[in-house]
């Protein structure tokens, strides 16, 4: 039994220590809406609609880590929208627009 447990137990560990390049992906849901987030070392920011056909559209808004800002769209493609970042990206937030007023997510660290 001693032998089981040691081996399950690396295995538990290894996952949660090899996580540090993880640590960067941030990512916000809207309901059942759809999702964004960023990756690839907060240089990739990425909006997908997962409601297609419902006339939303989903986007979602960064703030760099310098003053500069942004925003990437999906409306409704088979593909999510993305973007590469020039500098690193602090802040995102998922928001969808509708027939009225847009409608986003509170500010997420990057």
């Amino acid at each position: 039994m001693r032998y089981l447990i040691a081996p399950l137990a690396a295995a538990l560990i290894l996952p949660i220590a090899a996580s540090p390049a993880a640590a960067d992906n941030v990512e916000v849901t809207l309901g059942g809406l759809g999702y964004g987030g960023v990756s690839n070392y907060n240089r990739t920011v990425y909006a997908c609609d997962t409601a297609p056909g419902d006339g939303r559209v989903i986007s979602t808004q960064y703030r760099l880590s310098t003053s500069g800002s942004g925003e990437v769209v999906d409306v409704s493609g088979p593909a999510c929208g993305t973007k590469q970042t020039p500098r690193n990206v602090r802040q995102i937030r998922v928001c969808q627009t509708w027939t009225g007023p847009t409608s986003c997510t509170a500010w997420h660290s990057a």
